[in-house]
């Protein structure tokens, strides 16, 4: 295996999975259902008019050694990682009618999670990933544009060669 930005890697695939790329397993999205941004502004800055497509992002939020015993620090040349990546969706509310966000946001948190943590769904030989586990999911309320949030929050074990 050589993977050398494993991080990268993996959050790449989370927004290729959202956006819809064929997998072998039963476990996907339909392409469509989400809307990838303009990566020159955060999620919660882009227009509000854009947040009835389901608008999305996937950022890491910290990285380091993992948490668990149960991995080496070091096997060969390659090196066991662990991170926290978010993946946020945007949602409008209430555009001229009773919009059930929350209902929405639940669905969509239930797919993207099943579709994440399906290890069919990523191949450790191109991303690096060992295992995906969905902490939480958080709600937000409507801003003042009527732009809500969904936050999903994972952990992701990862293997990369050494920086040289």
């Amino acid at each position: 295996m050589s993977v050398f930005n494993a991080l990268s890697a993996t959050c790449r695939r989370f927004r290729d999975l959202l956006l819809g790329a064929p997998v072998t397993t039963p476990h996907s999205i339909a392409a469509g259902r989400f809307r990838g941004i303009d990566n020159n502004e955060p999620l919660e800055r882009q227009p509000a008019g854009i947040f009835h497509e389901k608008p999305f992002e996937v950022v890491w939020t910290e990285e380091g050694v993992p948490d668990e015993t149960q991995y080496e620090t070091l096997s060969g040349n390659l090196v066991d990682r662990s991170a926290t990546v978010i993946v946020r969706v945007g949602y409008r509310h209430g555009i001229g009618k009773a919009i059930t966000v929350s209902d929405d946001a639940y669905e969509d948190a239930r797919l993207i999670r099943r579709v994440i943590e399906e290890p069919g769904n990523y191949d450790a030989a191109v991303t690096g990933l060992v295992k995906v586990d969905h902490l939480r999911s958080t709600l937000n309320q409507p801003d003042d544009a009527g732009r809500v949030l969904c936050e999903m929050t994972f952990r992701v074990r990862m293997r990369e060669d050494q920086p040289t």
